[in-house]
């Protein structure tokens, strides 16, 4: 049988949980703040929509000489951030797309779209407590990472459905991981799981046959 807590261990717990949750308010506030304020240079987004910008009227490759991309940042007006285009030449071919509409409208699709695809993750990886998803939004992470436009949301559901995925339908499975690699640091991601799979071979097809599809589609489009 379990003690039963002291009436001043509760307050204590009470003011703690207080106290954090203030804090934690508070940082999130500040966060929110320096991501939406006019002179706030580091918007994620602003950097992937001036490289679609950029390759659909420069050269392509030249997206990767920061002094360029600058300049040409210059050129569009606003407030863009100046962190220099570090991705892999096959994002261009959803950046491009995605940079004919105008900014205001670029990143309310990419915020609504991403997030839209980690909650279908969320919830299909939270059967039968599906409505735990609902957390999700709510998380000071979430909110960060719709203000500034970044690429959490598109992370967290590439690899929650490729790890589902990976267990019943190992090719598809090895695929959506092998689409973690649109970012640098994650590639990695793919080789640590991949070989944990039922049939490790096909989840490796899967992601080789992607990441090879799209390597060959930018070089087609782009050149690199």
């Amino acid at each position: 049988m379990s003690a039963v807590p002291h009436p001043r261990q509760r307050r204590l717990a009470a003011l703690l949980a207080v106290v954090v949750l203030a804090a934690g308010t508070a940082l999130l506030l500040v966060e929110l703040s320096l991501l939406l304020g006019p002179g706030f240079p580091g918007n994620d987004f602003t950097v992937l929509w001036s490289a679609g910008r950029f390759a659909a009227q420069q050269p392509a490759a030249q997206v990767y000489d920061a002094a360029a991309l600058q300049a040409f940042r210059h050129g569009l007006g606003g407030t863009l951030s100046s962190s220099p285009f570090l991705y892999p030449p096959p994002d261009l071919l959803l950046l491009v797309p995605l940079a004919q509409l105008p900014l205001p409208a670029a990143v309310a699709l990419w915020n609504g779209a991403t997030l839209g695809l980690a909650l279908l993750s969320a919830a299909l990886a939270l059967r039968p407590q599906r409505w735990l998803w609902l957390a999700l939004p709510m998380a000071p992470a979430a909110l960060i990472t719709l203000a500034a436009g970044q690429t959490g949301f598109l992370e967290a559901a590439l690899a929650l459905g490729g790890a589902q995925l990976l267990w019943r339908r190992p090719a598809w499975g090895g695929a959506l991981l092998g689409l973690l690699a649109f970012k640098p640091q994650l590639a990695l991601l793919p080789l640590l799981l991949l070989p944990f799979a039922p049939r490790p071979g096909a989840a490796v097809a899967g992601a080789g046959a992607i990441l090879l599809g799209l390597l060959l589609a930018s070089l087609a489009a782009f050149g690199v």
